[in-house]
């Protein structure tokens, strides 16, 4: 199944426990959803940064050999694997036009702590 389209979007979303990446087209047709379970890791070593690196190389080159060659990417969660998961999409030589980030923040945050009385 070859793509007529270049371009894809690859959506990471990054999680303190595990990396999870979806490709789709730029329709918004989904072509592969994977997590860092998939390549066999169990536990802690899921959140490592080799994880999420060797992840995004593994569904990188599959979206390579589809045709897919151009690629925005979207960033959600906060995580300390971001810049592994890019690594890995640049090393399946695919070229990154458009890099966002969709996390959710607070805008208030957490209430405060009660005012000491004297």
């Amino acid at each position: 199944m070859l793509v007529k389209n270049k371009f894809g979007i690859i959506q990471i979303n990054n999680n303190t426990n595990n990396t999870f990446i979806s490709i789709s087209t730029i329709e918004k047709k989904l072509l592969f959803s994977a997590g860092t379970g998939i390549l066999g890791l169990k536990k802690a070593k899921r959140s490592t940064s080799f994880a999420a690196q060797n992840l995004a190389f593994y569904l990188g080159i599959k979206t390579y050999k589809l045709g897919i060659r151009f690629v925005q990417v979207y960033f959600k969660g906060f995580g300390k694997n971001r810049d592994s998961a890019l690594k890995g999409i640049l090393l399946a030589n695919l070229k990154i036009i458009l890099i966002k980030d969709f996390t959710r923040t607070s805008f208030n945050g957490c209430k405060q702590r009660k005012k000491r009385r004297i």
